[in-house]
């Protein structure tokens, strides 16, 4: 869509107007272009058929006596920005919902990913939430912010929205048994995650974390066939290993352990005694 840009001033005593304007959307450095030949008569169309946007015009008098003057700077009106937006992370995509002025045909939306890339599209504005995929294995803060389209050939848009920082982290708690004899029922001391089932030998209960503090334990029942050992492993490497006792069923702890939210941790119920 191509439009055009007229000024009305009112300046008796000047023999002319020096007049220039920029395109103002979207840019942090206007390239301002001087009308050509000064504007003498209000009102006045100052350009014909250019990209739709918002402009800023300055318009300053020239007079006689060769006095100088300050523009009057005005601005056409902005494209307008969203109403609200937010966004959650539902399975393998980022669902945002929004409000956008009924005027403008399209929204337009930025999800800046943890690692620096990016995914930019523009979507009808119906209400709908937009669901967008996530890339896979690439876990962390992802930014998401949105814009109205008033005119998507012109790349006319508002100004961003305000952010919203969703974060994915896949499973990086792992609990897995080869350990004859014993299920393990209880896993507790690890923030954020809780035992999904019980753990029996050939088992493995994966799940997530959150950073903590703390001393971990678990409760096991059943009596151990032959001698068996826990192990505590973060981001792959053991930690501490604990002998299980020839008992029927028990309970057990680690040392305490500060664990980030982005460390793996592991726990391994194996044959053998701890070396």
């Amino acid at each position: 869509m191509s439009i055009n840009l007229s000024i009305q001033f009112n300046h008796p005593a000047a023999i002319a107007n020096r007049v220039q304007y920029a395109r103002i959307d979207n840019t942090n450095n206007p390239n301002f272009i001087t009308v050509s030949p000064d504007p003498v008569t209000s009102p006045t169309t100052i350009a014909s058929n250019i990209a739709n946007g918002q402009y800023r015009i300055e318009s300053t008098p020239i007079y006689a006596d060769g006095r100088s003057c300050d523009p009057t700077v005005v601005e056409t009106d902005p494209c307008p920005g969203l109403i609200s937006i937010t966004a959650v992370i539902q399975g393998s995509n980022i669902v945002v919902s929004y409000l956008a002025p009924s005027s403008v045909p399209k929204v337009r939306i930025t999800v800046n990913y943890p690692n620096g890339g990016s995914f930019v599209a523009n979507y009808v504005n119906n209400g709908n939430d937009i669901p967008i995929p996530l890339p896979d294995g690439l876990d962390g803060n992802f930014t998401v912010l949105g814009q109205s389209v008033c005119d998507e050939d012109s790349g006319f848009y508002s100004a961003f929205s305000n952010q919203v920082v969703v974060t994915r982290i896949t499973d990086n708690v792992r609990v897995a048994s080869s350990a004859a004899g014993i299920v393990i029922t209880v896993i507790s001391g690890v923030t954020g995650f809780t035992l999904s089932q019980t753990v029996a030998p050939g088992d493995v209960v994966t799940g997530t974390h959150s950073a903590f503090f703390n001393v971990i334990s678990f409760t096991w029942t059943g009596t151990p066939a032959l001698s068996l050992n826990a192990v505590l492993s973060l981001n792959g490497t053991p930690v501490q290993c604990l002998n299980i006792p020839n008992t029927n069923g028990g309970s057990l702890s680690f040392n305490s352990l500060s664990v980030a939210a982005n460390d793996q941790l592991n726990i391994d119920f194996s044959t053998g005694s701890c070396p």
